[in-house]
């Protein structure tokens, strides 16, 4: 399988689901750091430790989608249209 984002550690190749299923089983289900991993490891049949599915999960959330991206400029540029037509 081909990877998007190789792994900046050498170890098991990330899926390219890892950060929607580490998402979700952390977010919606609710889960913690050990229980959120053996489900991943459940669910891929690919062992994960804790660790690496922590470091996973703040990856995920610190990875914006293209959609959050251009949410994100258009509503700069509603906020600065606002302000420049006040100036006039």
């Amino acid at each position: 399988m081909e990877e998007r984002h190789p792994p900046i550690r050498s170890g098991r190749p990330r899926l390219e689901v890892d950060f929607a299923l580490i998402l979700r089983l952390r977010d919606v289900e609710n889960l913690g750091w050990s229980r959120g991993a053996a489900r991943y490891r459940e669910i891929t049949k690919q062992w994960i430790s804790r660790d690496t599915f922590k470091r996973r999960y703040y990856e995920a959330k610190a990875t914006k989608s293209p959609l959050e991206r251009v949410i994100e400029e258009l509503e700069g540029k509603l906020k600065t249209w606002g302000t420049t037509e006040r100036r006039q």
